[in-house]
């Protein structure tokens, strides 16, 4: 039988599997730098709250993006750290997804989407399922 703690530690993980998938989810219908920013910022959870860390990784991958004034709208700056190094597998494939999705939309160069994949360390085959 799990202790107490072992039983709120589950829970606790389990609850934050759940928050991943919704989150991945709305991720996953973003097609604009807008709208995946709209997906980091709306119904953040307080500091140290199941989720916050699923929002603020997302961010700081979106402040990997700079404006260029041009076309296309955006690029990745190649010397800023975009892969959040608490992101998980899942949030790394649906980033790297997201650029290429932007990259479709022409937010950002398909240069900058597969410099995205590498720095994400994904082949590119497995992006096939979030575009």
């Amino acid at each position: 039988m799990a202790s107490k703690r072992e039983r709120n530690r589950q829970e606790q993980r389990d609850k934050e599997r759940a928050y991943l998938q919704s989150f991945l989810a709305r991720l996953g219908r973003a097609d604009t730098v807008e709208a995946a920013a709209n997906v980091g910022r709306q119904d953040m959870p307080p500091v140290s709250a199941i989720g916050r860390l699923r929002h603020t990784s997302l961010l700081h991958v979106l402040d990997g993006l700079e404006a260029t004034g041009g076309k296309p709208p955006f690029r990745i700056l190649h010397d800023y750290p975009l892969a959040p190094t608490a992101a998980t597998g899942s949030e790394k494939i649906a980033y790297a997804a997201l650029f290429k999705r932007l990259a479709l939309s022409g937010e950002i160069s398909t240069d900058d989407a597969d410099y995205a994949s590498r720095i994400l360390s994904l082949p590119n085959s497995m992006f096939s399922d979030f575009i």
